[in-house]
């Protein structure tokens, strides 16, 4: 890709990722409100009525119908979050290749570049431009389908827990199993977009769904070795220590759901880890702002970085 064509998709990036937000908050907005509206209405029915308020003997249409919407919206505003998500994840993911392949002196890899779109889907060709699955990881993968005998069936009391989570880690490479010309299960690279995160991305996208961006003492290290302008540096060093920061978080909140759900935690310790996931929480409602200002800024860097490069 050009520097002009790279330039461009981030540019085309920042753009639909403030419309879609914009769609995103109209749709969250619109959920909240018949959501509030739902509770409203139901403590009025309690009000005019002595009947318990899930007595549902007497037909309620309007009722229903706002029921209705309510969940709609609130399935509207879940997958719009989600998408939402994967726009910006892709931006970051974009930004951070463009950074690395300029400071290289090299011209991004449209492929690569185009790896985390959450939608569109890749053919094998395009797989190939993308860095390999770890041979180990493979092999691994390849022995746990044999040694099961093929995919985990949903619902099926004979698939043991075995092929569960051989599938659940051969998936989290980026791979699905497909049918030989002999009738026998192997392990092919998947071209769908979740699968491209994964392998990508690994746990940072399924655990946390983030996208997996170069450590910030790697990459300013490097930067400053170019000769890259201290300000510009330190820029970056900012807002790639801030989405670290919310990585670590999501990390530790993950960490004490699990021992909480394990009571490996009691008492005193149990209480102050319920109070620190609730203080918490509020990471997940910055994480889209942490990574946008992450793409902002390298991708407002890229024209330094190529200058101090050709210097």
């Amino acid at each position: 890709m050009s520097d002009e064509h790279i330039d461009q998709v981030l540019a085309d990036l920042a753009a639909v990722v403030e419309q879609f937000r914009a769609e995103y908050l109209a749709v969250n907005s619109l959920a909240e409100r018949l959501d509030d509206e739902a509770e409203r209405r139901l403590e009025e029915r309690a009000a005019r009525s002595t009947a318990p308020t899930t007595d549902i003997t007497t037909p309620m249409p309007r009722e229903t119908l706002h029921s209705l919407q309510c969940r709609l919206a609130q399935d509207s505003a879940r997958q719009h979050r989600e998408a939402f998500r994967g726009l910006v994840a892709w931006w970051a993911d974009a930004a951070m290749v463009a950074v690395l392949f300029s400071a290289h002196g090299q011209k991004p890899n449209a492929v690569r570049v185009a790896a985390g779109d959450p939608y569109s889907w890749m053919t094998t060709e395009d797989l190939e431009h993308l860095p390999p699955i770890p041979e180990h990881d493979r092999k691994l993968a390849e022995l746990g389908v044999f040694l099961a005998g093929g995919p985990a069936l949903p619902g099926d009391p004979h698939s043991d827990d075995f092929a569960a989570k051989t599938q659940e880690h051969f998936e989290s490479l980026g791979l699905k199993i497909q049918t030989d010309p002999d009738g026998e299960p192997t392990l092919v690279e998947d071209g769908f977009p979740e699968a491209r995160r994964r392998r990508l991305w690994g746990g940072a996208w399924q655990e946390h769904r983030m996208p997996l961006l170069v450590e910030t003492t790697q990459l300013t290290e490097f930067l400053a070795q170019l000769g890259v302008p201290s300000e510009t540096v330190d820029a970056i060093s900012k807002v790639s220590t801030a989405v670290e920061a919310v990585r670590e978080t999501k990390i530790r909140i993950a960490k004490l759901e699990a021992q909480l759900q394990d009571e490996e935690l009691s008492g005193e310790a149990e209480k102050a880890a319920i109070t620190e996931i609730d203080q918490s929480l509020s990471v997940s409602d910055v994480t889209d702002d942490r990574l946008i200002e992450y793409a902002q800024t390298l991708t407002a860097s890229l024209p330094v970085i190529r200058a101090s490069k050709i210097g």
